[in-house]
């Protein structure tokens, strides 16, 4: 199951395709931020679930939170469309986020798809 199933579960908007989604962000951005997100936060990945589902400022929200966790890294923030696919999968609507149709006409995607 993916992390944030018992969040939307507990209030009854769980979507395991939606979740399914987030979990994939979630590698996405441990590969963005070469970090697991239990490193990422002192209460580990369930923290770092709680600061993400917190951003419903949307995209620049977001962008802001990643850029920050990178400058603690000494990383660079990724390209944009990296930072777009990531807050979209993300997003704490679960009826916001892509479906893997969605994602392979993004364009960091899209050069992979024949």
């Amino acid at each position: 199951a993916a992390p944030d199933e018992s969040y939307y579960a507990a209030r009854g908007a769980c979507s395991s395709y939606a979740a399914d989604i987030f979990a994939l962000g979630v590698v996405f951005l441990e590969m963005a931020l070469l970090q697991r997100m239990a490193d990422l936060a002192a209460g580990g990945a369930n923290a770092v679930i709680v600061e993400l589902q917190a951003l419903r400022g949307g995209m620049g929200s977001f962008r802001s939170w990643l850029g920050d966790k990178c400058s603690l890294l000494g990383l660079s923030l990724p390209e944009e469309g990296v930072v777009e696919v990531l807050a979209a999968m993300l997003a704490a609507d679960p009826a916001a986020r892509p479906t893997t149709d969605d994602l392979l006409e993004w364009p960091c995607f899209a050069a992979f798809v024949d």
